[in-house]
């Protein structure tokens, strides 16, 4: 069997910007969380099987799941999740990465769905950007939570 040389889980819901913590519905939270944290690391160790033990395994996030540069607040439930997503990732590469790339990869503000059509770039330029920064981190071992345009973002 083939194995593939990158894995790159994608998932993410949204909130209001303006909604605290002490407004959502746990059932809210529970879904933003599950979606946003557990779920695509779940899909990451159960496929990272299928990746080459010096091949890259990257999971989509936001600088917005940095507990450090959080000087504005705004997002809570989003950037919580994100920032247990971020936590799962250097987890599981602290403990199984091994000789791979383990990525946390921040595409920015992008016309999506969630990102909405004021979002300053098309998601095929970002996609660009993302894999020019997956392509250089090829081969280095270890974690790094890095922006598409491959600058680094406090964990």
């Amino acid at each position: 069997m083939s194995q593939l040389d990158l894995l790159f889980v994608v998932a993410g819901v949204s909130d209001d910007p303006a909604q605290t913590i002490g407004q959502i519905s746990t059932d809210e939270f529970y879904q933003r969380m599950v979606t946003n944290a557990p779920s695509p690391m779940r899909a990451l160790e159960h496929l990272a099987q299928h990746v080459r033990g010096n091949g890259s395994l990257a999971a989509m996030t936001s600088a917005l799941g940095s507990i450090s540069d959080n000087t504005t607040g705004g997002y809570e439930t989003y950037r919580a999740s994100k920032a247990a997503l971020n936590m799962l990732l250097r987890s599981y590469a602290a403990r199984a990465g091994g000789e791979r790339s383990i990525l946390a990869l921040m595409p920015g503000w992008v016309k999506t769905d969630m990102g909405g059509p004021d979002a300053p770039v098309e998601m095929s330029v970002r996609c660009a950007g993302l894999a020019v920064t997956i392509a250089k981190h090829a081969g280095n071992t270890g974690a790094a939570f890095v922006a598409f345009q491959d600058n680094v973002i406090a964990w």
